[in-house]
């Protein structure tokens, strides 16, 4: 791995381990916790220690030209965004074999750290797309 990716993914997991306390609550929600995210507001909140600047909303990031879609079989690289669609589940890769995602459980959240095949096969996440800002390397 090459040198720019390897102090991603010392930024990403550092990341993980400061937005892990964090607690859970939809953007949306009124009775949500100041200062809790939500699983777009986890990842955006990670991807900003790599300099990616995300929208506040998932709808606006649909409408914006930030994100190249990734075609299956494409390597992934810290900071890829994965999702299951507009306004649902997203993760971010931290590095060539796992994601980090949180998803919303009855007492909050649920950080989670899981390998990439894993989360394919079990179907979590379908879209791939590599923030514009990060391609240093070709796809």
């Amino acid at each position: 791995m090459s040198d720019v990716y390897s102090e991603r993914t010392r930024l990403l997991e550092r990341g993980v381990e400061e937005l892990a306390g964090v607690p859970y609550g939809a953007v949306d929600d009124a009775d949500a916790a100041e200062g809790s995210l939500d699983c777009y507001g986890f990842a955006r909140a990670l991807v900003s220690r790599i300099g990616v600047d995300l929208p506040e909303r998932p709808a606006e990031l649909l409408k914006s030209d930030l994100l190249v879609d990734l075609p299956d079989g494409v390597v992934l690289r810290p900071g890829d965004i994965l999702s299951d669609g507009p306004n649902r589940a997203v993760g971010v890769v931290i590095d060539s074999g796992r994601v980090a995602f949180v998803v919303s459980v009855p007492n909050g959240r649920a950080l989670k750290i899981q390998k990439l095949d894993l989360v394919f096969k079990a179907g979590i996440f379908t879209v791939r797309a590599r923030p514009r800002s990060l391609r240093v390397a070709a796809c």
